[in-house]
């Protein structure tokens, strides 16, 4: 039986864009025992996965705040503990290690588990690749109209065509997957997920059978991926007194997006007659809760964010009770490689298509973050009647 250390440690969307590519490795190799190495805020996804047999949380921040405390005995205690966890990595004897991040951090720890072969991909960041034995040439790495999801599922089949003894192409194929065909393993809500997610349902009433529930993500830590939250309050108001559409909107997050939400909130309840239509739970779900959540949801707008892909891969999944649609408000990210993943009538990105775009930066070298600023409600509104049908 082999066996397979799989690093993906961060953020959440690249960790869940990876989750087809181990649902293909476990598939194609039977009796694979598939690890995964994942930083602590991800990990939630991967313990109790379908397609994962053992989960290793990276714990950087603790090991690397040690290391930098400037204090002998924490700085000692973190070595310690890094150590100690590298040799529980070696103690498995891997027969592979999947690079699946880029970087420098994550290839030193594939190398690290002592793995016979450590794969990934050519033209990474931070040399990354020279310290990898079996290289994938995807072409560009980085470029715009590939999605990471595909260029994750060419790395599996690499791998896989190396341990069943084939010789692997020398380049990975240009084509992309059909979205239709690709599985995302998520692990299945717990009891008290399914308790809560019903709980916060009920802040709003009871519903009609033909209300449409419908998730906004408003929060983002990138600058370049910030809606305005008064375009939010547009977006809103033309969804709650459309007067074909019952709808219910729920304001989604976490801690940190608590006063964005709430100021959309009252610009929500306020003069609409919708405030019963609207709940703030910010905060108030974690990333399983949230599987539970996405699946009784019809639509879910949001920023490129780890949960807006985490609604994606549930509507993508056999456990969703409603045809869970998703729509990306993009501005510096590139929505081909980064966009929402799935079939054409379930997910779609919304954009201008202006000359900057997609920058890919975290801040607007311009200074007019136009890209997000004058992406019209109206438009994103369009598209959100047509997905709800």
């Amino acid at each position: 039986m082999a066996r397979l250390l799989l690093v993906k440690l961060s953020a959440i969307g690249d960790v869940i864009h990876c989750l087809p590519a181990a649902h293909r490795l476990k598939q194609a190799l039977p009796g694979l025992e598939l690890h995964w190495l994942v930083e602590p805020l991800a990990a939630p996804l991967l313990v109790d996965n379908p397609c994962v047999d053992k989960v290793h949380v990276f714990e950087k921040k603790t090991w690397l705040g040690g290391l930098k405390s400037g204090q002998p005995a924490t700085m000692l205690k973190s070595v310690a503990a890094l150590r100690a966890f590298v040799s529980e990595l070696r103690s498995y004897q891997f027969d592979y290690a999947i690079d699946a991040q880029g970087l420098f951090k994550s290839a030193f720890l594939a190398r690290q588990s002592g793995a016979k072969r450590v794969f990934g991909f050519k033209g990474t960041r931070e040399m990354a690749e020279y310290l990898l034995s079996d290289k994938l040439d995807i072409g560009d790495y980085f470029g715009v109209s590939r999605h990471v999801v595909d260029l994750n599922l060419a790395l599996a089949d690499f791998v896989i065509s190396t341990a069943r003894g084939a010789a692997p192409p020398a380049q990975a194929s240009s084509e992309q997957d059909s979205h239709t065909l690709v599985c995302f393993p998520l692990p299945s809500p717990p009891p008290q997920s399914e308790a809560k997610v019903a709980a916060l349902f009920g802040m709003t009433g009871a519903p009609n059978t033909a209300t449409k529930n419908i998730g906004f993500f408003a929060g983002t830590t990138w600058d370049t991926k910030i809606w305005p939250s008064d375009h939010w309050i547009e977006l809103g108001k033309r969804l709650l007194e459309e007067g074909d559409l019952d709808c219910r909107i729920f304001l989604l997050g976490g801690p940190s997006d608590r006063t964005t939400n709430q100021y959309i909130y009252k610009g929500l309840a306020s003069g609409t007659g919708g405030g019963g239509h609207v709940a703030d739970i910010t905060g108030e779900t974690n990333l399983i809760d949230l599987v539970a959540l996405f699946a009784k949801l019809d639509l879910v707008i949001g920023a490129d964010t780890g949960p807006l892909h985490l609604a994606c891969a549930v509507g993508a999944g056999s456990c969703a009770e409603k045809a869970t649609r998703v729509l990306a408000l993009h501005g510096s990210s590139p929505w081909g490689r980064n966009g929402p993943y799935g079939a054409p009538e379930q997910v779609a990105a919304c954009h201008l298509d202006l000359s900057c775009q997609p920058c890919f930066s975290k801040k607007c070298s311009l200074g007019t973050i136009a890209c997000m600023k004058d992406l019209p409600s109206e438009k994103v509104f369009q598209m959100a009647m047509t997905m709800l049908g």
